[in-house]
């Protein structure tokens, strides 16, 4: 959870003052009971301690080891095993990770069960590991001798306590492990007397996170292969276990650790103003802009992005995720009260993006589902018609609507979403774009209603608007029908913070991985009714209220913010990014494009 007042407050107070003087007095020995209980009580009263290994981990304890592990990292030494016995009650393992600048220079571990290690501190052993590490980076390693010893104030430093081991049943591996939250939990696998374990901080580190696919990493660790694991757990001589942890960190070298769940701090929903959607809708904008750039050939645009090893999953995005990025920055261009600058540079990009997108050589290939996207953009941007797009919809819409059911249940989005392209871009061809949509809707379940969000109600709207609400009527029952179904797998706030990290996202498929950014298309159609007359309620308008803020607290979560920006190998080109979901770091095209969207509706 975000730490307001209070630690801004002492890190001012730290910041203020010279760097000696800041850490003789924040871990001078006399003063020290009273900084952990400070920082204690500053974590317990923003309901940091929700998180039900802190019931079963001493936070106190868990505090103090780290301000004892900070000051070793500023002297780049540990002391002597000997000299240091203290423990962090109900721990099984500690974690250490040492960051300059986003980029692990230092990494430890250590667990109860390891002979190897036995009278050792946990904390000691973690750190020391991490330490030696740390000093052996190339870079740090390089520096002049006089230097190297300065080097610790420059890292910042994560620790994460793993509370006690919970053995994990079922049949296979993956029923054993199907109920781990993903980046909450961590695992541990005993075979015989050797032990492996992963915790959600190091998983990340790797945009890895606990469940089934664990295995294939613990079979590569103690080099038995998958099914050699099974046999073994049938035979009792491999066991499974599952633990949660108290994750402590900070974002710079200089500030006071804060508790982190799934690698992140909690938005509270008193954070969700007007001034901090405003803020996040500009910054994603300018993480966007950063991800787009110019050549000979036209616009490119790089694909899926991983914060923690600043590096790119796809080398390009595909070309309808261009063009549905064109349409999130034409969008965005036309708000009110933008930097011009910006606005200038958002428009610009956008018209280039489609631009490329529309070269001779690329048109014949393209798909229907890049040509829909590319003339809601073009739409947007009001450029001039393109004759052999239109055509291209029309083609695909006509078919569908002569293909049989099973065919049209199989392409339903798809044809929602290329008939509300043909809606907003060719207002003459609007009545088979509601026919159309009107014959994949009826013929799908009516629980998958939801995945033809939002482009069903956009093209409710640009029929409402011109028919004289001759299509508005049943096209509205049904979708405030879909509306209530949205509200039903909307995630609610829960006193379990592993719960509330996803509050305001929708559970859209079953299981613990439920909630993702595919929350943005539901969530859109959310932001843009609610004030929308034609789905008034005044009943229960404060409800669809309390929903649309609850969605954007979500997105909120999802974005790459300041305050947890220590573990960013490349913060200023990172922050405003949308990640997949509050578990996976990665930060595709699709999501932000729709994130902007929603942020665009919401604050304009």
């Amino acid at each position: 959870m975000q730490m307001l007042s209070p630690e801004k407050s002492l890190t001012r107070q730290i910041s203020d003052t010279s760097s000696e003087a800041c850490r003789q007095r924040l871990f001078r020995l006399a003063g020290l009971s009273r900084t952990i209980q400070a920082i204690t009580v500053i974590l317990a009263c923003f309901g940091l301690c929700r998180v039900s290994a802190a019931s079963d981990l001493d936070l106190e304890s868990s505090v103090g080891a780290w301000l004892d592990v900070r000051n070793w990292v500023d002297d780049m030494e540990a002391p002597d095993a000997s000299e240091y016995a203290v423990g962090i009650p109900g721990a099984s393992a500690v974690c250490v990770i040492l960051r300059h600048r986003g980029r692990v220079v230092g990494f430890g571990l250590a667990h109860a069960e390891d002979t190897r290690t036995v009278g050792q501190s946990l904390v000691w052993t973690a750190s020391a590991q991490a330490i030696n590490l740390a000093r052996k980076d190339d870079v740090i390693s390089s520096l002049p001798d006089s230097v190297q010893q300065e080097a610790g104030k420059q890292l910042t430093l994560e620790m994460e306590i793993a509370g006690p081991l919970q053995a994990l049943m079922g049949p296979t591996f993956q029923a054993a492990t199907e109920r781990l939250r993903p980046g909450i939990h961590g695992m541990a696998l005993r075979h015989d007397d050797r032990w492996w374990v992963q915790f959600p901080a190091q998983l990340r580190l790797t945009n890895a996170f606990v469940g089934p696919e664990r295995l294939y990493s613990f079979a590569l660790a103690s080099e038995l292969s998958p099914r050699q694991i099974e046999s073994l757990r049938d035979q009792g001589k491999i066991s499974l276990y599952g633990f949660e942890t108290i994750d402590l960190a900070q974002a710079t070298p200089e500030g006071l650790p804060t508790m982190l769940v799934s690698g992140d701090m909690e938005v509270v929903q008193s954070d969700v103003t007007s001034e901090r959607l405003v803020t996040a809708r500009d910054d994603l904008a300018r993480h966007l802009l950063s991800r787009i750039f110019k050549t000979d050939d036209g616009y490119r645009m790089v694909g899926s992005f991983t914060p923690m090893t600043s590096s790119f999953d796809q080398k390009f995005v595909p070309t309808h995720e261009r063009a549905f990025v064109a349409l999130a920055l034409a969008r965005y261009s036309a708000l009110k009260g933008l930097d011009p600058a910006l606005s200038e540079e958002a428009r610009t990009v956008a018209v280039g993006l489609l631009t490329n997108a529309a070269q001779p050589s690329t048109r014949k290939e393209l798909d229907p589902i890049s040509a829909a996207a590319w003339c809601l953009a073009a739409a947007s941007l009001e450029l001039e018609d393109d004759q052999e797009y239109r055509k291209k919809l029309i083609t695909f819409l006509e078919l569908m609507i002569e293909a049989d059911d099973v065919d049209v249940r199989k392409y339903a989005h798809d044809i929602v979403l290329v008939a509300a392209a043909l809606s907003a871009y060719s207002p003459d061809d609007r009545e088979l774009a509601r026919a159309a949509s009107l014959r994949a809707s009826d013929v799908l379940p009516s629980h998958l209603h939801m995945t033809l969000l939002p482009w069903l109600s956009w093209i409710e709207r640009d029929n409402r608007s011109v028919n004289n609400d001759e299509f508005s009527t049943p096209r509205l029952e049904l979708l405030q029908e879909i509306r209530e179904q949205i509200l039903e797998l909307q995630v609610q706030p829960e006193a379990d913070l592993t719960v509330g990290m996803n509050a305001g996202g929708f559970l859209l498929k079953p299981g613990v991985n439920g909630v993702t950014s595919q929350s943005l298309r539901p969530g859109i159609f959310l932001v843009e009714t609610t004030d929308d007359p034609a789905y008034s309620d005044p009943e229960r308008q404060a409800e669809f209220e309390r929903s649309k803020n609850l969605f954007l607290r979500y997105l909120l979560q999802l974005s790459c913010r300041e305050d947890v920006s220590g573990s960013w190998r490349q913060p200023d080109r990172i922050q405003g990014g949308i990640r997949k979901a509050t578990w996976d770091a990665r930060m595709d095209a699709m999501a932000q494009a729709m994130a902007l969207i929603a942020l665009s509706n919401a604050t304009q």
